[in-house]
């Protein structure tokens, strides 16, 4: 567990991190699951049911900007509203070591993107989970996780706008996918 801090730390979006290394940091930390993966589940959950769904409708490429700019927003975002903190002497200057790493700013930042994709019967329970999930941590309990994954969902749902400018794909029917016929199987010549 030591060396796994040490690596989380090291590997970080703090601002030391972003100091010294700010590439080596980005990439590191996106690619790392917080907390030693004891929310890898709900990452997994997060992905299939909303990421997977944003990627269909926006394709590859712009899904994979919601994502870069949600990660590197909501690190940004985050550093300086640390750095404010130090400043008006609100936290202590060990803030600067805290190990802020995870793909968690890449799903909220598509969740985020996503809102603009919900269909009206589920709009309002979305926003909802979304309000619960994010907004409310960030409200009562003000760590400085909870106002990153916050502004991280903000960045992802301008950048998720400013994407779907170019376009997007209609959504998939699954009812209409599933009352599709299968295809005859070719008949193999070599029988």
């Amino acid at each position: 567990p030591a060396l796994v801090n040490v690596l989380t730390r090291h590997n970080s979006t703090n601002i030391v991190g972003l100091v010294t290394a700010p590439i080596r940091s980005f990439v590191t930390s996106g690619l790392l699951v917080a907390d030693r993966g004891s929310w890898f589940l709900g990452y997994v959950a997060a992905y299939v049911v909303i990421v997977m769904r944003l990627e269909q409708r926006l394709g590859t490429p712009r899904t994979i900007v919601v994502w870069i700019c949600a990660h590197v927003g909501g690190s940004i975002l985050t550093v300086t509203v640390e750095l404010i903190a130090v400043h008006l002497n609100i936290a202590s200057e060990g803030i600067a070591l805290t190990a802020d790493v995870g793909v968690s700013y890449v799903m909220v930042g598509s969740m985020g993107a996503y809102l603009l994709y919900v269909s009206k019967t589920w709009r309002y329970w979305y926003i909802a989970g979304l309000c619960v999930g994010i907004v409310f941590p960030a409200v009562f309990w003000h760590s400085i996780w909870d106002i990153g994954h916050f502004m991280a969902t903000c960045v992802g749902l301008v950048t998720g706008v400013v994407v779907s400018l170019w376009g997007s794909r209609p959504p998939m029917k699954w009812r209409e996918m599933a009352n599709v016929p299968p295809r005859p199987l070719p008949q193999n010549q070599f029988e």
